[in-house]
């Protein structure tokens, strides 16, 4: 059994990564002899972590399958220390092999009661948006400009580790500890794709709105701040709004919109219809009205109207406010206080800003996952 140990300033990684860096979590990615874990066994552990300024990075390696447990007791002993374990497809192969080879040997599992973020799932919900050529990690590595010097899958490493475990030579060996090295190493790089992820749950700053008008419509440019800065830039164009993302800012560009929009009163069963008027009225009020001239308001004649400027989204939201009609699911978004032909200029109301940020991170989170 051996031991591969290494350390590295957390310098080195990019100011994406370190946003995301937790001293109590451990990165966690395992090589096997096949995909079977009732016939087949692992031959390498390989996990890192961070504490304070640098990385360390250890590889337990088994030079045959009698070996295995001793790697199996190591790893054991090292998670006892973390409550977070990231991987890369780990919840549908590393954890599940794992658990099964310690079954195999009647060894306790250490793992229970822990954390498992898994890299490989978050980047699969950004694919489309970002463009991705696929999910493997080299893939995204290479999204992200990063190379690697590894040329093998773990699957062409299954005939080469067999080879090592009959003629065992240190080029070999190399060989087989690189390839784990950088797939533990790169994992720190994919933490970077967790900034557009909280990008879409909301986790940024509207810093300024600009008005625009093109071809007599009127456009809201929203400048966003992202919490963390994202890795690569990426954008996403759909109908006639467009969303850029820069390393340090979001423009997120959507079309405004001039026109009567209603607000429908749930509790209907407390207003008056006025039928020549064609409003309604709260009882107190308008039980002082002719009855001839009122009737009591249903559901879908309950709602006042107002000439507006808006923002429209063909989603539905939990909090709408606004519809066309009674059966409309849109959301709508009312810039108040915007006047583009007598004044385009337009600040966003302290009052309505997290309206505002709840609006547009559910129109980015429906168009970034939607299947159009």
């Amino acid at each position: 059994m051996k031991e591969y140990t290494n350390t590295f300033s957390v310098s080195h990684l990019s100011a994406s990564s370190r946003s995301y860096l937790n001293p109590e979590a451990l990165m966690l990615d395992i090589e096997t002899t096949g995909l079977s874990a009732a016939h087949h066994f692992i031959y390498c552990i390989g996990c890192s972590w961070v504490q304070e300024d640098f990385v360390t990075i250890k590889l337990f390696f088994a030079e045959n399958e009698q070996e295995e447990p001793q790697i199996l007791a190591l790893f054991a002993d090292l998670v006892k220390s973390f409550s977070e374990i990231i991987t890369f497809n780990g919840t549908t192969f590393d954890l599940p092999f794992l658990r099964k080879r310690f079954s195999h040997h009647q060894m306790q599992d250490p793992m229970n009661e822990k954390c498992f973020p898994d890299l490989c799932r978050e980047a699969r919900k950004l694919k489309s948006f970002l463009g991705l050529s696929g999910c493997t990690q080299k893939a995204l590595e290479e999204f992200l400009g990063i190379y690697r010097e590894d040329p093998y899958s773990g699957k062409e490493l299954i005939r080469i580790y067999q080879e090592y475990s009959k003629h065992p030579t240190r080029k070999i060996y190399d060989l087989l500890i690189l390839h784990n090295y950088e797939d533990v190493k790169g994992m720190y790089d994919l933490l970077a794709l967790l900034s557009y992820r909280d990008f879409t749950d909301g986790m940024f700053e509207i810093t300024q709105t600009i008005p625009e008008k093109e071809n007599g419509h009127w456009y809201m440019n929203f400048i966003r701040a992202p919490a963390h800065p994202f890795p690569q830039r990426a954008r996403l164009f759909r109908d006639n709004w467009q969303l850029l993302l820069n390393t340090d800012r979001a423009i997120l560009r959507l079309p405004v919109y001039h026109g009567i929009l209603r607000h429908y009163f749930r509790d209907y069963n407390n207003y008056y219809y006025l039928p020549e008027e064609h409003t309604v009225v709260h009882k107190s009020i308008g039980s002082y009205v002719d009855s001839d001239h009122r009737e009591r308001a249903k559901k879908e004649n309950c709602f006042l109207e107002k000439d507006c400027v808006y923002l429209k989204a063909d989603f539905p939201s939990d909090h709408n406010y606004y519809q066309q009609d009674f059966n409309d699911r849109n959301s709508y978004l009312e810039l108040s206080g915007f006047h583009p032909e007598e004044n385009p200029d337009f600040s966003l109301p302290k009052d309505q800003y997290a309206d505002f940020c709840n609006f547009l991170m559910l129109f980015v989170k429906m168009n970034v996952f939607s299947k159009r």
